[in-house]
């Protein structure tokens, strides 16, 4: 028979830094002037807002919170006709949550109503014991900052902190990459190690002359944690040079040939790098870097022919540089990350343990080595006795050329980035078969459609999801996926002796199922960014639950039910595209240096099939682009210029040349010969007449030549635009 009270909306700032008492005494003052105008029909409060009605949701407000704290008038007695309360269970959640907390002679009663297409059971459940344990502590201290009140109880703190994190597997602290190559060398000195194309290397051939190269180097004084750099395509001189870098206790600094000479320069500034490897076609790139010396990779008969192929001893231990991997930085200064052999260890122990290599096996090595999938890529099947089959360069970008080295290869491992995987599944056919025994993916959020896709195609073959960042060692979880189609795609859970935690800004430990800032810590966590001290404090703090350190991530997650994490997105504007991470910022800084940009700004667009594409919006500098467009124009001038000289300027011997029927030029197409004055005229009659039948005030004409339309039209149009080609 109607709604017999009127519904006062409020709002609450929650200040992190503010006790719990001094929260009470705002929502007290709100609910006062809440109250001072409840006269007012809440209908009339949405008119005025202008608020769109959809039937999916309420107008203004999404949560209810309702305390029902009037006494009872206990059973009504209307001459003969008895009222009674009945406790009944409503089918429809009006809201998508409410909470009523009603007085009772026991007590506060409380009941969660909440909409099923929302939240789960399990989830409700969990809110109802963390809102037993906020009201708890607030009872033990309310003078608390409400940022530092509790929510979890120790038992749930314990699991979220150590039980999902129980990953602690011993794997001594005296191996290098190098150690570990030396083993499998011993193992399988006569097997095929390298492939790309027709050359190959076998694991002992690789081992004595990447000991060549680490020779040399030690013998030019490089030591442990020095930087060496390579420019170099993917293939055999690729991998010798870095293998030769770490037996000679150094760390390498990819630097792909293609990358401005302003990156190039900056890298090799920041690392003080004194040698490159690299070869005669990219040497232009340290010509102005006097002090550098360029060994060239493809004429080591020049400088290697001393040098000895045994092993270099060295004092290289766990904790020194593996290598300097440069990233996207938000200032437009790029990020030198510096990761540590004991972490790379972890990181390929446990591939090893989880993925079980064989000898029999073969990894396609096709991503770019300044990207750190690569590092994997490199080294996991040259410490399981397999076989590296290295992409020809620029092959990665095409899924029918990956098709046929996967098959004439045999193939059994390879990567994608999860929109390259969806490229690769559309070339493939209905029916072909391929000798994949398990895909990798990482560097972009896996989708459930990027699995079902992949299911479609090539049915069971293992498909993992990975996820880490550079600063720690290349992933940090990983996640397999079922047989079947899944509705969430999890980042999975931590590896080997990684802790994986899920925090708010104070770095309180968030529940399961809330979202919160990504950290990690463990031993892959990288020892820093070079020459960046304040940006490495910031982003690598100390762990306030263990030891060591964490590497502040910016991804926002969440646990699962299971222990698996679920990744939701970025917390900056950091973004991947094709699994680059992509700092805006640098992009920015690159193009503002432009003379003719006074200022931009670079955001994320998503095109249809939800790739993400960079968008530059910029304010141009007025005097710089008049400056350009009158370089073009007079560039433009000068070209019509000439062609017109050659083409058009030859002198008529029969007499002067009428200007509004000049023909010069135009010749039939089959003979060669001009086209007579009469067949010119009757042509142009036509056009003209179909022209002008329109009545066109605008007249554009491409391939304008000498004007004989314009000659013709001019008197009856507003506006002529004439561009040649």
């Amino acid at each position: 028979i109607g709604f017999f009270v009127n519904t006062l909306i409020c709002r609450i700032e929650v200040r992190g830094g503010e006790t719990y008492t001094s929260l009470l005494s705002r929502v007290k003052e709100m609910m006062l002037q809440a109250y001072a105008n409840q006269e007012v029909p809440f209908e009339k409060v949405v008119e005025v807002t202008g608020q769109r009605r959809d039937l999916s949701r309420h107008p203004l407000f999404d949560v209810k919170f309702q305390l029902e704290n009037m006494p009872s008038a206990g059973d009504l007695d209307l001459g003969g006709l008895t009222l009674q309360g009945y406790e009944g269970i409503g089918g429809n959640a009006q809201m998508d949550l409410s909470l009523d907390i009603r007085q009772s002679a026991n007590g506060l009663l409380l009941s969660f109503t909440y909409c099923t297409d929302l939240f789960d059971i399990s989830t409700i459940e969990r809110m109802q014991q963390h809102y037993e344990c906020l009201l708890l502590d607030i009872l033990r201290d309310r003078w608390q900052a409400v940022d530092q009140l509790q929510l979890l109880s120790p038992e749930e703190k314990d699991q979220l902190l150590s039980g999902f994190n129980n990953t602690f597997v011993d794997i001594g602290n005296d191996r290098t990459i190098v150690d570990m190559f030396a083993e499998r060398v011993t193992l399988n000195s006569d097997a095929t190690a390298i492939v790309y194309g027709d050359e190959s290397l076998s694991y002992g051939e690789l081992d004595k002359q990447s000991n060549r190269v680490a020779q040399y180097l030690r013998k030019k004084g490089v030591v442990e944690d020095e930087l060496v750099a390579v420019c170099l395509d993917r293939g055999l001189d690729m991998i010798v040079s870095l293998l030769g870098i770490l037996k000679a206790g150094a760390a390498y600094v990819p630097v792909d040939p293609s990358y401005p000479s302003t990156r190039i320069d900056y890298i090799l500034g920041d690392t003080n790098a004194k040698i490159v490897l690299s070869n005669r076609a990219y040497a232009y790139n340290f010509r102005t870097h006097k002090d550098v010396e360029v060994l060239d990779m493809n004429d080591t008969a020049s400088w290697l022919s001393d040098s000895p192929d045994e092993p270099v001893v060295t004092q290289l231990r766990p904790d020194h540089l593996a290598y300097v991997i440069y990233t996207s930085g938000s200032t437009g200064r790029p990020k030198g990350v510096m990761n540590e052999h004991r972490g790379v260890v972890n990181r390929l122990l446990w591939t090893q343990a989880y993925f079980s290599l064989a000898p029999s096996d073969a990894i396609l090595q096709k991503t770019t080595y300044c990207f750190d999938v690569s590092v994997w890529e490199l080294f996991w099947p040259l410490i399981a006795g397999s076989r590296l089959v290295f992409a020809a360069p620029g092959g990665q970008q095409d899924p029918y050329y990956l098709k046929q080295l996967i098959k004439n290869a045999q193939i059994t491992t390879i990567h994608f980035v999860p929109s390259m995987l969806g490229v690769f599944c559309d070339s493939i056919d209905a029916g072909e078969i391929f000798p994949l025994r398990r895909v990798l993916c990482s560097g972009e959020a896996l989708k459930p459609a990027h699995v079902k896709q992949f299911r479609d195609k090539l049915g069971d073959i293992g498909l993992h999801n990975l996820y880490g960042p550079t600063e720690a060692a290349i992933d940090v979880s990983c996640w397999t996926a079922p047989a079947g189609i899944t509705e969430v795609v999890p980042i999975g859970k931590p590896v080997w002796n990684t802790s994986l935690y899920i925090l708010d800004d104070q770095l309180n430990v968030l529940p399961e199922g809330a979202s919160g800032e990504l950290f990690i810590g463990g031993i892959q966590v990288a020892r820093g960014y070079l020459n960046q001290p304040e940006l490495s404090a910031a982003k690598f703090i100390n762990n306030p639950y263990g030891a060591g350190r964490l590497y502040r991530s910016g991804d926002q997650a969440r646990w699962l039910p299971d222990g698996n994490i679920e990744y939701l997105g970025r917390r900056d504007d950091q973004v991947k595209v094709r699994g680059y991470r992509i700092e805006p910022g640098e992009v920015e800084a690159a193009i503002n240096e432009l003379p003719e940009v006074l200022t931009s700004a670079v955001v994320v667009k998503r095109d249809v099939a939800e790739d993400n594409k960079l968008v530059c919006y910029y304010v141009p500098s007025g005097e710089a682009v008049k400056e350009k467009e009158r370089g073009l124009y007079e560039k433009h001038v000068s070209g019509w210029q000439e062609l017109y000289e050659a083409e058009y300027s030859e002198v008529d011997n029969n007499g002067p040349v009428d200007e509004t029927f000049d023909i010069r030029g135009w010749n039939d197409s089959f003979t060669g010969t001009a086209i007579s004055a009469g067949d010119m005229k009757a042509w142009l009659d036509d056009i003209i007449r179909v022209t002008e039948s329109g009545n066109p005030r605008r007249v554009m004409e491409l391939g304008c030549g000498t004007g004989l339309l314009y000659y013709r039209l001019r008197a009856t149009i507003e506006h002529y635009t004439g561009s040649d080609i």
